[in-house]
């Protein structure tokens, strides 16, 4: 199981992510899919 909390993420002065939240169960799978140098690690 995997649980992340109130996640943000800011470039200079723009906030590009706000209180993200994010449960994945037992079982389940996540794919973050975007172009490289998107930032998905």
């Amino acid at each position: 199981m995997l649980e992340v909390r109130s996640i943000a993420k800011r470039y200079g002065d723009v906030l590009a992510l706000t209180d993200l939240t994010v449960d994945v169960g037992e079982r389940s799978c996540l794919v973050l899919l975007g172009r490289n140098g998107a930032g998905k690690t």
